[in-house]
């Protein structure tokens, strides 16, 4: 199943295949980590556009707008070639 969780997993073991920076790969694990409760289970084909954002928002809420970007870099990258 093609699901967020699946993919973005597969993005990370490339990230350390690649030989990048272990603190790099660990961020990438933490990105996924806080976005997997609302969107790790799904299939990546049921996922609409307006939730991806949606997955954010708590960091937004918090002013932590850095954090926000961040991770929508993290979803966006770990779903680029799809």
């Amino acid at each position: 199943m093609n699901t967020f969780e699946a993919i973005a997993q597969s993005y990370i073991a490339k990230s350390w295949r690649d030989g990048l920076a272990e603190a790099t790969v660990s961020k990438r694990e933490w990105f996924l980590r806080s976005v997997n409760q609302p969107l790790g289970h799904r299939s990546i084909s049921e996922i609409a556009p307006y939730e991806i954002p949606d997955a954010v928002r708590p960091y937004e809420a918090a002013k932590n707008d850095e954090k926000a970007h961040r991770t929508l870099q993290f979803i966006r990258a770990s779903t680029h070639k799809l």
